[in-house]
């Protein structure tokens, strides 16, 4: 069933690609390939969805949807095909890529690129193999293991994509809280892995393919779009690494305590997140972004390996007048982030609003030569609104106003412990100190961009947009991602003018600011790589598999609000209550089904099992452990036993 999915996926990609080498003719072969991954996984995302509004989540939509995306792929096949205008074609590469020859050998290619290789296959290898050990990883006593940063996310994650595939309710509900609930979170990047577990799949296989696909684009991308912004590899290459790996002053806690402590690095590998990047105690809240954002929480990978393509395409298309049409493929993809990653959509949203004044204004100062860029834009917004709104009003807008927490003021982000610049210098480190500098010395092009970011920022300091301030970094993120840009710009520039004016010790000093702007992230980075926690052990999973297999997809469980609960995640069953740490983050009214769920735990009666509708009764250590115990003899001896291990019993409500 694997080798299935890896077909799906494959064609879904392939056929991006040919999308991808028409609309991007003009452009080098890196960019097409990348923007064939961008196209292939927003199609991956959005189109059995689309079926599934109408039919359900089942394999008819599966099907469905590749048949259209095989159909449309052979119609942009055969456009392909076409004679074009090769003189123009040709005329219009040599501008847009003065540094690559027309003809090229592989080796020669490869060369060309070397940076993009030398930044962007380490990174994703690292990618993979965070994936392979921390998504449900088969251990030796036969559990599911995780890693520190996926023990909590990935159980409400395996959740939707277990519950969906099962249930085939489309669109989504909370499976944690019964069921009746819509799914207000952006569900497209839950869903994509639902597809390749209804083709058959194992969970764990299903979880991490479209992950792979979205790290490759996401890595690739990030590099690109540096390449782009600043005309060198070498730029491209530092500033990647200070975006995706960098890191604070964090490090220097560890290694000063180290002095009179010598266990502190030592606890630093082993305890529960003491990062130097996350560190609760130091007021270290900058975390690394593939550690804890994208490797964790699916929506912000996902999100994001669609916004920095977005963000690709509005640079080219505001500052370069003869990529105007690069507005029309982007108002589609920003059209369809909302229930991909709202965060994406509103940060896409405020950089492209800074950049429309920017077009206004020369739109006012030359008409002729700025009205058709102007027109375009708008265009895009239009494009954009139109396919947005129906998402915002049906998901967004109906969690955020019926739900508690979302929307609200509050200042100074999560940092409640240190000075305002002191709290930024530590977990941004030199990126932070260089921040004007480094804005003075970049061009006009440069500052605009930054500037949506600084707006965007701006925003996060000052609102709260969910229940939970700290996710507001998905905000803040992408206003890092300019400053990164910038801030290595600078270095990287004052770098070679000394070194082209002699300066002894420049490339040393330059490798002491790598050093300083890389070691805490890649001590996270390694912390990561070794951590290993069980989430369900071999018991728990044999009753996972027997769940699915055997009993209604549609029966509600009555277990204990454990966040990695087998039920709902392995199970991908409908529970009464889940864990209060993911409801309440979601902005959602638990507590009445919570105290229903322990009630009828502990003082249960045939009667009230039936009337609140209880199907099955799941019995583990967790259910055990509740304060005032489980009233286990009662379901052994009044209902159908169906399921039993050394720790775990499953009982069927007749």
């Amino acid at each position: 069933m694997e080798l299935i999915s890896c077909l799906y996926i494959a064609l879904f990609v392939f056929m991006g690609g040919i999308v991808s080498f028409i609309v991007f003719r003009r452009e080098e072969p890196l960019v097409k390939v990348m923007f064939g991954g961008v196209f292939g996984l927003f199609m991956l995302m959005w189109l059995p969805a689309l079926f599934s509004f109408i039919f359900g989540f089942t394999i008819l939509t599966q099907l469905l949807a590749a048949a259209v995306c095989a159909a449309g792929g052979t119609v942009c096949y055969i456009k392909l095909l076409k004679p074009q205008n090769s003189e123009k074609t040709q005329q219009q590469g040599r501008k847009n890529n003065k540094s690559i020859k027309q003809k090229q050998t592989a080796a020669e290619w490869f060369l060309n690129n070397k940076w993009f290789f030398i930044t962007v296959l380490p990174i994703f290898i690292l990618c993979i193999f965070l994936l392979h050990t921390h998504i449900l990883r088969v251990s030796d006593t036969g559990g599911l293991n995780v890693g520190q940063s996926t023990y909590g996310d990935l159980q409400i994650h395996a959740g939707f994509i277990t519950s969906v595939s099962e249930q085939t309710k489309f669109p989504p509900a909370y499976n944690i809280l019964g069921g009746s609930t819509a799914l207000g979170y952006p569900f497209l990047c839950d869903t994509v892995s639902s597809t390749f577990f209804t083709l058959g799949s194992s969970l764990r296989f299903s979880y991490i393919l479209p992950m792979a696909l979205a790290f490759a684009v996401v890595i690739s991308a990030v590099f690109l779009f540096f390449r782009d912004l600043f005309g060198s590899d070498k730029k491209a290459a530092f500033c990647s690494w200070l975006f995706l790996i960098g890191g604070g002053f964090g490090f220097v806690y560890f290694f000063d305590l180290s002095n009179y402590n010598p266990g502190k690095i030592t606890d630093m590998m082993t305890a529960f997140y003491h990062t130097p990047t996350n560190h609760l105690d130091y007021n270290l809240r900058w975390v690394n972004i593939i550690a804890d954002m994208f490797i964790p929480q699916r929506a912000t990978l996902f999100g994001y390996s669609i916004l920095i393509p977005c963000l690709f395409l509005l640079s080219r298309a505001v500052f370069t007048g003869e990529n105007k049409k690069y507005f029309i493929p982007l108002g589609i993809m920003a059209g369809g982030l909302p229930i991909i990653h709202t965060h994406s959509f509103l940060a896409l949203g405020c950089i492209s609003a800074v950049l429309l004044l920017y077009v206004l204004y020369k739109t006012v100062k030359d008409k002729d030569k700025n009205m058709s860029t102007l027109k375009f834009f708008l265009l895009f917004g239009i494009i954009a609104v139109v396919l947005a709104l129906p998402q915002l009003i049906a998901f967004t807008f109906q969690q955020t106003s019926t739900a508690s927490g979302f929307l609200r003021i509050h200042f100074n982000w999560i940092n409640e412990m240190d000075n305002y610049f002191w709290f930024y210098i530590k977990n941004f480190g030199l990126i932070y100190i260089l921040a004007v500098p480094a804005f003075l010395y970049a061009n006009t092009k440069q500052k605009l961009l930054c500037a949506g970011g600084l707006f965007l920022w701006t925003l996060s300091e000052i609102i709260e947009f969910q229940p939970n301030n700290y996710d507001n970094n998905k905000l803040i993120f992408i206003a890092f991602f300019f400053l990164c840009g910038i801030s290595g710009n600078f270095i990287i520039g004052v770098t070679k003018t000394l070194k082209d004016a002699k300066v002894k010790g420049t490339m040393f000093v330059f490798a002491i600011v790598f050093v300083v702007c890389n070691t805490s992230g890649v001590m996270t980075l390694a912390r990561e790589v070794k951590s290993d926690y069980q989430a369900y052990s071999a018991d728990e999973a044999e009753a996972g598999a027997f769940i699915r297999e055997n009993t209604d997809p549609h029966g509600l469980f009555l277990t204990a609000d454990n966040h990695n609960n087998t039920a709902a995640a392995l199970g991908g069953r409908n529970i009464v209550c889940g864990s209060a740490t993911f409801l309440y983050y979601h902005g959602l009214d638990y507590t009445s089904r919570k105290a229903l769920a322990v009630e009828l735990l502990q003082s249960p009666t045939l009667e009230s099992l039936r009337e609140n509708k209880i199907a099955y009764v799941y019995i583990s250590g967790y259910e055990r452990a509740l304060e005032g115990g489980v009233n286990e003899s009662f379901f052994e001896n009044s209902l159908n036993k169906i399921f039993s291990n050394a720790s775990v019993s499953i009982y069927k409500v007749d």
